[in-house]
């Protein structure tokens, strides 16, 4: 068993060497690609409008000299494929590239982009609130409750005119507050509990042991000190609510007591 061990650790370690030593495959540049078929057909036909001191649109063709320039502006580049392949450029009055030439530009900015490594980083995103408008629209349409609490909320932070904006509404030790007694009276509202099945059992039910008393006449009667038994299954847990009818003959100075228990546990001690 040892050297079983041995060989498979050895196995093993020879296969993370071996994984270790592959050399990543490299990614096909299109450097080469821009510069040899898709720059000189911009400057045959885009140049002439898009470059020098005042290109048209603000937008300088002859900048962009390889794929990362390309990728910096990569939302105007967008806009150059879209114009290109619904022919909106060039314009109707200059030069047309053949439909061979429109096709090779659009389909390397398009490829170009959408190879393009997204930013694992969204920047700062605000985490906003719902104010107070907001809040009990929502739970209206959410849990169809009417809720009209908000107007205990404070009032709302305003900036540039508006209620509503994320950098601007804040939550103060106060408005938690507001939210959680808010919550609970949703709740209370929203989650509607059904009244039970009331359940009634007579005499007949009961399970006396002989020595402690007897039935008689549709009654359960003890003397000086008796039991009672009712076997039920509740179908469901929760909070239930337990009457017992009685009287008691009291024969001396100490009044009759009753003890009521559940599942062996005493609940309540009535005179």
């Amino acid at each position: 068993m040892p050297q079983l061990n041995s060989q498979v650790l050895l196995a093993a370690s020879l296969c993370v060497v071996a994984i270790g030593g592959l050399a990543p495959q490299q990614k096909p540049s299109s450097q080469g690609t821009f510069n040899a078929k898709v720059r000189p057909l911009l400057a045959k036909y885009c140049f002439t409008c898009h470059s020098g001191a005042k290109p048209r649109a603000g937008f300088d063709l002859k900048s962009f000299t390889d794929e990362a320039s390309v990728l910096n502006a990569s939302q105007r580049w967008a806009k150059v494929a879209r114009y290109l392949s619904t022919k909106q450029m060039p314009p109707e009055d200059m030069p047309q590239p053949t439909a061979a030439e429109r096709a090779s530009v659009v389909s390397w900015i398009n490829k170009t982009l959408a190879a393009a490594p997204v930013s694992s980083d969204p920047g700062s995103v605000t985490i906003r609130r719902l104010n107070r408008v907001e809040y009990a629209n929502t739970v209206r349409d959410l849990l169809g409750v009417d809720f009209q609490g908000t107007d205990d909320f404070p009032s709302d932070d305003v900036g540039y005119g508006f209620d509503n904006i994320g950098d601007v509404l804040t939550i103060s030790p106060l408005l938690m507050e507001k939210y959680l007694n808010a919550a609970e009276a949703v709740a209370q509202t929203a989650i509607v509990i059904p009244e039970g099945d009331r359940v009634e059992f007579g005499p007949e039910a009961l399970r006396i042991p002989s020595t402690a008393g007897l039935l008689h006449d549709n009654v359960a009667f003890m003397f000086t000190q008796g039991t009672a038994i009712l076997d039920h299954r509740f179908p469901l847990g929760g909070h239930y609510k337990l009457g017992v009818k009685a009287f008691g003959d009291q024969a001396g100075p100490e009044p009759c007591k009753m003890l009521i228990s559940v599942d062996g546990q005493p609940v309540k001690e009535v005179e």
